[in-house]
């Protein structure tokens, strides 16, 4: 801000200064020469408000005189442009510090009470259909989500009976989990840790290990082989691993930017809207910038804004390693499976099952 009252304030004076010497020279029948005039910061140096004609009749036409006044003229603009340089600086090092502190957008993952403002008993009851869907055949009594979050998309599982653990890197989350699980009357092991260090933190093998809920994007390309290999470390013989994502293919070929939601209400009656805008970077990362809008009575009365970074992650790379890791009967399918199959030009999501072998 001080830069642009900087700015504005020297064109100011040079516009004044332009306009009087138009009026002055059209009087004359002279054509307009314009040279900027600088403000002077010592009374040796001439009145404020001087030009080159009139400081060459206050000095004469002595060549001396007006070449000191050259030199004197030079001087306070080499002055000048420093300090303007000193406050670009200056002004570079204070919009840096703004945007990494002032502005560093909350992460959603730490406002959960918004965050579960979309789930529903209809969602519950088609994310158990889901699991049915998927799990069907396969003899799966425990389960390791590795990306649970507040369990929206695993809690259904425990449901079904099965035995559900599940690790975040969110301690909020898992709270609003263990929350959720409780008043459910469930029981849920959970722990903090990130899914790229799940061996420090369990030491036995899962009928299932997943990745819900678009997790894997959040780690460059490089860090998922890793990430893989440790969920795999961590599937029992004849076990499946699975993981959801979005359509990331998709998403980058068309520079998809927009993503709306239905609009949820609230018991008191309340509307909310969730928009969500999407910057696509050069490194190739995009930037979810999630717009949420709070209306009561056709009017909105809050506004919430969250960013969430994502690495995205084409599917052909996690197959490929499936099939390293020795996965066998790798299946794709659009997720929710209710959605029907995968299609790789419409499906906004996906979800892949694979079985390891016994």
């Amino acid at each position: 801000m001080q830069r642009v009252l900087f700015y504005a304030a020297l064109s100011a004076q040079w516009g004044a200064i332009v306009i009087s010497r138009a009026f002055r020279c059209c009087a004359q029948g002279r054509k307009l020469i314009y040279y900027p005039v600088l403000q002077r910061t010592s009374e040796k140096e001439g009145p404020k408000d001087e030009t080159r004609t009139d400081a060459v009749a206050r000095c004469g036409n002595a060549p001396s005189d007006f070449t000191a006044y050259l030199v004197r003229e030079k001087t306070f603009r080499d002055r000048l442009n420093e300090q303007i340089g000193q406050m670009k600086l200056a002004d570079d090092a204070r919009d840096q510090y703004f945007l990494q502190e002032v502005c560093s957008m909350a992460s959603v993952y730490d406002r959960t009470d918004i965050y579960d403002l979309f789930d529903s008993p209809k969602k519950d009851e088609m994310t158990k259909a889901h699991w049915e869907s998927v799990l069907s055949g396969i003899p799966v009594r425990t389960a390791l989500d590795v990306s649970i979050g507040t369990g929206s998309l695993t809690l259904p599982l425990a449901e079904l009976g099965i035995s559900l653990y599940g690790s975040d890197l969110s301690e909020a989350m898992l709270a609003r989990c263990r929350k959720k699980a409780a008043e459910r009357g469930l029981s849920v092991d959970l722990r903090q840790c990130d899914f790229r260090a799940l061996r420090a933190h369990f030491a036995r093998t899962f009928d299932c290990v997943m990745s819900t809920g678009n997790s894997l994007a959040y780690v460059p390309n490089d860090e998922l082989t890793d990430v893989l290999s440790q969920m795999d470390s961590l599937v029992a013989p004849g076990g499946a691993l699975y993981f959801d994502l979005r359509n990331w293919d998709k998403i980058v070929q068309q520079e998809q930017r927009f993503y709306f939601y239905d609009p949820a209400f609230l018991p008191d009656g309340d509307r909310v809207n969730l928009v969500q805008v999407w910057d696509h970077h050069g490194d190739s990362s995009i930037t979810f910038h999630l717009l949420y809008t709070f209306e009561r009575g056709g009017k909105i009365f809050q506004k919430e804004h969250f960013e969430e970074h994502y690495y995205p992650v084409a599917q052909q790379l996690l197959l490929d390693q499936l099939a390293r890791l020795g996965y066998e009967d790798v299946t794709v399918r659009a997720f929710p499976v209710q959605f029907g199959a995968f299609d790789p030009e419409r499906s906004n999501w996906y979800c892949v099952l694979a079985r390891k072998a016994k």
